[in-house]
């Protein structure tokens, strides 16, 4: 069977945000169903393919902000309780931030046994949350297990590379890879954290796009020619460069325009006849296109919306399935639970972002549960020390690989531009791992695609 060409559109889409679309695939006419939806063979009339649920935003301003906190807390316990029922070992991933720590304190409320919790740190403090996840585990005396995650070598990028059936860049897919590995030892299925940012509007960037989109609406869009020429005129390197971007975008579609790559470093970088190729097919005209037929009039609820249909499924939820199913572990996330979900979407903004405070309704809810050192300290992404675990590996790996002429990216990628990158990476000015690990794992994908396809040929 011959492996089918790589859709373009897909390609930019993936380089732009890290993961591919919600109802396509990288390769040309293989689809996806898409999140909520059904799809039904009827013999005489095809495929039929039907949605059955969807997010809706509709904010009740009656309800009280004591009264929220009640709602929450009953509801959040009920769907922790609804997915204890197990007739094999179950425990829970504890991260130590305020997710995991609820979802593990209500479970030790529920269970007439400790709860299992599985924690894994770093040597890097930046990285290293075990003291916030100690300090649950022995508030609620949990069966706790944690250990520490040495510096990896690229030898785990093909391990990684085939959990995933397309592109994935999301550098938290590796530690989430290894503590399932770790949890799958003692547990067979485990409760997760995952999805209280994205209800509760816990991500920096909601903060960010919020005070541009501010700035949009005072100037009147007057500053956006500006922006876009002191965009052009900024290096990549220097701090600032990515504020001028989204400065220089309309305001009605600036937030389509967050992401790992820029559109402007996207059309250097490719080979021109591919970025010709796109014109009108860009990543951003997927995100773009949602926030036009969004129904969302409040913007934080917007953004939400937004990364709820993306962000969500096609990278978070995607990660922590891959990650665990490779490890034959069964992963659960209560709090993205539909009723408790729905639940959210009532809950006005002014609840969630409070001043500077992320979460707020959220945190006010779960103090009765969780210590103030774990409501108050700031937010850390599940990541990696990317930069001083492979710092070596990568050094090498990107003059080895990425820039060789040989390299699997030179179908789509000039050498010249993926060389200035990393030069600009190594001068330290600006850490671009991020920016240069989808090339990374594009690359080793490339590779798995070619051999696929030559031991197609051996067996004909």
């Amino acid at each position: 069977m011959t492996i089918p060409p790589v859709d373009l559109g897909v390609l930019d889409y993936f380089m732009t945000y890290g993961y591919t679309n919600p109802d396509k695939t990288i390769y040309q006419k293989i689809k996806k169903l898409s999140p909520a939806h059904t799809l039904t063979m009827q013999a005489g009339s095809g495929l039929k393919i039907e949605r059955y649920w969807d997010i809706r935003f509709s904010p009740d301003f009656s309800v009280s902000e004591a009264e929220w906190e009640e709602r929450i807390i009953d509801k959040l316990r009920e769907s922790v309780k609804l997915r204890l029922v197990s007739d094999v070992p179950l425990g829970a991933f504890l991260s130590g931030g305020i997710d995991s720590g609820s979802v593990v304190a209500l479970m030790a409320s529920l269970m007439d046994q400790p709860v299992k919790t599985f924690s894994i740190g770093f040597a890097d403090k930046e990285f290293n949350e075990l003291p916030q996840a100690r300090e649950v585990a022995k508030r609620y005396e949990t069966d706790h297990h944690e250990m520490i995650v040495e510096p990896q070598s690229l030898d785990m990028l093909p391990l990684l590379v085939a959990s995933y059936d397309e592109p994935f860049a999301d550098t938290s897919a590796i530690p989430t890879y290894i503590v399932s590995k770790f949890a799958r030892k003692h547990v067979t299925v485990a409760l997760s954290g995952d999805g209280g940012d994205e209800l509760f509007a816990g991500y920096e960037h909601y903060q960010k796009l919020m005070a541009i989109d501010s700035f949009h609406k005072w100037t009147g869009g007057s500053f956006v020619g500006i922006n876009g020429f002191l965009h052009r005129h900024i290096p990549r390197k220097i701090k600032g460069n990515g504020l001028t971007y989204y400065l220089s975008r309309p305001r009605n579609s600036f937030a389509a325009y967050y992401g790992k790559w820029q559109e402007s470093e996207r059309s250097q970088a490719y080979l021109p006849k591919l970025w010709q190729e796109l014109s009108g097919q860009q990543g951003e005209t997927v995100k773009k296109q949602m926030l036009e037929k969004s129904l969302t009039k409040d913007f934080l609820s917007k953004m939400q919306e937004i990364d709820l249909r993306t962000w969500l499924t096609d990278d978070i939820l995607t990660k922590v399935d891959r990650a665990s199913m490779s490890n034959s572990l069964e992963v659960r996330v209560p709090i993205l639970d539909h009723e408790f979900a729905e639940l959210t979407f009532s809950i006005p903004s002014q609840f969630k972002i409070k001043g500077t405070t992320k979460k707020h309704i959220f945190k006010k809810a779960m103090r009765r549960l969780l210590p103030d050192s774990i409501i108050s300290q700031p937010k850390r992404g599940f990541g990696v020390p990317l930069k001083s675990w492979f710092k070596q590996d990568l050094k090498d790996y990107f003059h080895d690989s990425l820039c060789s002429q040989d390299s699997e990216l030179s179908q789509f990628f000039q050498s010249k531009f993926v060389e200035k990158l990393i030069a600009d990476n190594s001068s330290g000015m600006r850490d671009l791992n991020q920016k240069l690990w989808p090339l990374v794992f594009l690359n080793e994908w490339l590779k798995g695609q070619k051999k696929k396809e030559f031991d197609n040929v051996l067996q004909r």
